[in-house]
């Protein structure tokens, strides 16, 4: 069973905590190569990465960045052809390898959750006929 996140209120915009998956591997992921902007929050170390794979719960990146587990994070997806990235409040580092992490998607605003939703979907069926997922 998933335990599920919270709906919280800030500043009269709503907020979604994203559930906590019991198997790290409970969403689906997809390999993409997005280029992302991750930043720590204090604003001090961004930096600019690609992401490797994508779920609706979390990602892995690529990032010339030290990072730690349970450091939380900023992150913007850059998919091709939107208008601007989707944004991803905060984030959690849940582990390092080099230069590359995985990240857990804790807190999204309700119309960016849309948005990712929207580009896992468009991956699932760019998959389904055969075609890149970038393009």
């Amino acid at each position: 069973m998933k335990n599920y996140g919270v709906l919280t209120m800030r500043k009269d915009k709503e907020q979604y905590l994203m559930p906590h998956p019991v198997d790290r591997r409970s969403t689906s992921r997809f390999e993409v190569e997005f280029r992302t902007l991750v930043s720590d929050k204090s604003g001090i170390n961004d930096q600019v990465g690609v992401i490797l794979d994508l779920s609706l719960s979390g990602c892995h990146v690529r990032v010339p960045l030290m990072v730690y587990p349970m450091l939380v994070m900023e992150l913007r997806i850059c998919v091709p052809d939107f208008d601007r990235p989707i944004f991803v409040e905060k984030a959690v580092v849940q582990w390092v390898k080099g230069d590359t992490f995985g990240l857990y998607f804790l807190t999204l605003q309700e119309a960016e959750l849309i948005r990712l939703g929207g580009v896992i979907a468009r991956i699932t069926e760019d998959e389904k006929r055969g075609k890149p997922d970038n393009d």
